[in-house]
């Protein structure tokens, strides 16, 4: 069986997408693991996945949920920008430590950004001072999240929806120094070996271990294959602002979250309650999901549908072309 990826200008087989949604559905798994899981041979399944993760288009990583976690407020900003200044005002809002996304988008707004802050001093301060401050940025309509109903960590290459665990609220709670040395330690590389990670934070193998387990298990730690969508055959994605009847936003956004084209989707502050990003395989499946979809789901009074042409940044990583800065 001959490799098909060229690193510079990748082109995935049947091969390349089984090996890639085994490592989605568990991203630390060893090569045999995986090999077992998509039945692709070891050596074959370790040496693509290797050249996929060693040429930048593919990169595992451990990221904390903030909003299930309650560790800090997360802003959605909806951002017009100074005609023929998108690619300076992108940069410029892409440089900031607290920015996780930067996209391009078509609709009312020309640029869509997320920030994770860690204090509600620091979401004044960037929404008072720090964005109005960016050369180039006309005006900005601002949300802040409120719910996590579904993770980009959950989305998956065959369409296959995995089961979003429940976090009760008695699980809530701050990270201690070790967990927090852990999550800093998996943020660069998800699949860090346990002793890698245990050197880091000072501890044991078998406590670095019940570590991950148990952030896991509070759906706190997710594991994220990241990668570019369109270098595996999803040429549109999109984001819809939906504005519900009151009472209705939960189960709207529970059936939502099961449905195979949900990258992630949120519930936030301000007249549209979800922000359910897509991802589709052309513009006549983003035109099903966009009409069908939402027209047969009771209580939607409004659907605000913007394409995404650009990554500038995701989780919290540039991004060139396909690559995973």
């Amino acid at each position: 069986m001959s490799d098909t990826v060229e690193i510079g200008h990748p082109e995935l087989d049947p091969t390349d997408l089984a090996c890639l949604t085994a490592l989605q559905v568990n991203p630390r798994g060893t090569w045999r693991d995986l090999s077992a899981a998509c039945d692709v041979p070891e050596r074959t399944l370790s040496r693509r996945l290797q050249r996929l993760m060693e040429g930048g288009y593919v990169k595992v990583i451990g990221e904390l949920d903030p909003v299930s976690e309650g560790n800090g407020p997360v802003l959605h900003a909806w951002l017009q920008v100074e005609n023929g200044r998108n690619q300076q005002v992108a940069e410029q809002l892409a440089g900031l430590p607290q920015t996780q996304v930067v996209l391009a988008t078509t609709g009312a707004a020309d640029l869509f950004a997320e920030f994770n802050m860690q204090t509600q001093e620091q979401l004044s301060d960037l929404v008072v001072r720090r964005l109005p401050q960016v050369q180039g940025l006309r005006q900005m309509e601002s949300h802040v999240v409120m719910r996590s109903f579904r993770r980009a960590s959950s989305w998956r290459i065959d369409g296959s929806v995995p089961p979003e665990p429940v976090l009760p609220s008695s699980a809530r709670g701050a990270l201690n120094a070790d967990e927090s040395r852990l999550l800093e330690a998996l943020t660069p590389d998800g699949r860090a070996s346990l002793s890698a990670l245990a050197e880091a934070c000072g501890v044991s193998e078998p406590k670095v271990q019940r570590m991950i387990s148990g952030l896991v298990e509070r759906n706190v730690l997710n594991f994220r294959v990241e990668l570019e969508p369109s270098l595996v055959g999803y040429g549109v994605e999109a984001i819809l602002s939906i504005q519900t009847r009151p009472g209705l936003a939960e189960p709207i956004a529970k059936e939502l979250a099961r449905d195979k084209h949900t990258r992630c989707l949120f519930g936030t502050s301000g007249k549209t309650q979800l922000f359910w990003h897509v991802l589709c395989r052309d513009i006549h499946d983003l035109w099903t999901v966009s009409t069908e979809r939402i027209g047969a789901l009771e209580g939607v009074l409004s659907c605000d549908v913007s394409t995404v042409v650009k990554a500038y940044k995701r989780a919290g990583r540039l991004r060139h072309g396909l690559m995973v800065g």
